[in-house]
């Protein structure tokens, strides 16, 4: 039996707050062979916005990536009071094993923005994928 390798790309947009599991669930993403990683938009959830998009910097630099787009999303949830969930992911959202700061320049387009702009791109290859606690 072969295991033909797909020659038919998805484009994904990813909306995630990077905690542990999402990390894990981008690296999966990332060695899939018939996905591109389009977009990555950050919000709130298992950690403040501005780690989360720490987070998904770190990420793509562990898988060569760090050209795909990142875009900030929601820095709170919409109704209520911030929850955030140190006691699981650590105070940096990745279990506070990296010690140091990273950056990374971000889109300066809002994250539905760069949701939109990456669809019109790519039209109907484009898979969102919301990996959000809130």
């Amino acid at each position: 039996m072969t295991h033909d390798q797909p020659t038919d790309i998805r484009h994904v947009i990813v909306d995630t707050d990077t905690g542990i599991d999402d990390a894990l669930a981008l690296l999966y993403l990332a060695a899939q062979p018939n996905v591109e990683i389009s977009a990555i938009t950050s919000v709130y959830g298992n950690t403040p916005v501005e780690d989360a998009v720490t987070n998904i910097a770190r990420v793509l630099k562990v898988v060569g990536l760090e050209q795909t787009l990142v875009a900030r999303g929601a820095a709170g949830p919409i109704l209520g009071e911030p929850r955030i969930a140190e006691h699981v992911h650590g105070t940096d959202g990745l279990g506070d094993i990296w010690g140091r700061s990273w950056s990374r320049s971000i889109s300066r387009r809002s994250a539905p923005r760069s949701c939109w702009w990456r669809w019109h791109e790519h039209g109907p290859d484009t898979t969102t994928c919301c990996r959000s606690a809130h």
